[in-house]
């Protein structure tokens, strides 16, 4: 059943997707392709945005055609097309702003635990600017797992909403990109999975898919990088700042079932496929050239290995189901919880 309803996704998904009448790809770029003065990215993105409210009411979904309040399909349509598209910016924020905004944000969150904040299960926070990654762009995606891959769980197939951000602002930490994949669940909590090249810089290119990204990150090799490892650390462990467990995504299916023996890789790789058009020397805002991703991209090959130093396999990709839309929504409430580690 779970493999009919992923299969029932992409096909409902790619065929509202934003790609034009003609195959082009419908930009969403801050101010680009607005209709009547809403605040939403592109004409057609629009249109799926109004459609979700005609139907919210008549429970409509993705998936199924009486989607549950708390579905899979109802939390990631109204994630998408109910916060992150009508907050979306008319002009992008600069990156540079980041580190004063989000030093802004921790003071105001200071009376509060940052760490339980990180860990929470809600999908979203009290809107605030973040410290790190303060400023991103999301995107509905789905996994699709290959049959001979032995994890269970949402590794057999799942989709949610997915964001790329940067560490922080370029000028003080350099170009380090990250993204986070928010996996909903029926009636439960989402569940979540992290991943970056390393906390070091990737010199002059904006690229976010320059380099694969994981899990599991390697040493840090410089003062700046080792700083944000050692607050990493203490929020979320010894191995917290450079491991992130991806167990949680093994322990339940999309359907909200509970797996019984879960199994759950140690290491998840992500390859790009450099599928998405983005030139591998670009230098420009990273929202800007995620924007013109295709929907029904497969942008990342999928591999991962049971455990450390064993040789990964693949186990499937990422495939993008909508535009990448940047959003106030999206940097300032949309929250990815970060698993701690003993």
């Amino acid at each position: 059943m779970q493999g009919g309803m992923l299969a029932a996704f992409a096909v409902a998904a790619l065929a509202r997707s934003a790609l034009a009448a003609g195959g082009s790809a419908a930009t969403c770029r801050g101010a680009d392709g607005l209709r009547d003065g809403a605040a939403a990215p592109c004409v057609k993105v629009v249109d799926e945005m109004n459609a979700f409210r005609a139907r919210r009411g008549e429970g409509g979904g993705l998936l199924e055609t009486q989607a549950k309040p708390d579905s899979a399909r109802a939390k990631l349509e109204s994630t998408f097309y109910g916060k992150i598209v009508p907050s979306a910016y008319r002009e992008l924020p600069k990156l540079s702003d980041g580190l004063l905004l989000g030093l802004e944000g921790m003071a105001a969150a200071a009376k509060h635990d940052v760490a339980a904040a990180f860990t929470s299960a809600s999908d979203e926070r009290p809107p605030r600017h973040k410290l790190m990654h303060t400023f991103g762009t999301v995107a509905m995606f789905e996994f699709v797992p290959d049959k001979s891959s032995p994890y269970t769980g949402l590794f057999k197939g799942g989709a949610g909403v997915m964001r790329f951000s940067y560490e922080g602002p370029p000028s003080v930490v350099g170009n380090v990109p990250g993204v986070g994949f928010k996996f909903y669940v029926d009636g439960k909590p989402s569940q979540t999975m992290l991943a970056m090249h390393s906390m070091s810089g990737q010199g002059e290119s904006t690229n976010v898919f320059l380099r694969p990204m994981s899990n599991v990150l390697p040493p840090s090799d410089n003062a700046i990088a080792r700083t944000l490892q050692t607050l990493y650390e203490k929020a979320f462990g010894r191995k917290g700042g450079t491991e992130q467990s991806v167990a949680g995504l093994a322990s339940v299916s999309v359907d909200g079932s509970a797996v019984s023996r879960p199994s759950a890789p140690y290491q998840v790789f992500l390859q790009p496929t450099h599928q998405d058009g983005i030139s591998l020397s670009s230098t420009r805002d990273f929202r800007e050239d995620l924007a013109a991703v295709k929907p029904g991209t497969a942008v990342y090959e999928v591999s991962a290995s049971a455990g450390p130093g064993q040789a990964p396999a693949r186990i499937g990709q990422i495939v993008t189901r909508s535009p990448f839309v940047a959003s106030e929504y999206g940097d300032k409430s949309l929250s990815f919880r970060h698993a701690k580690s003993e």
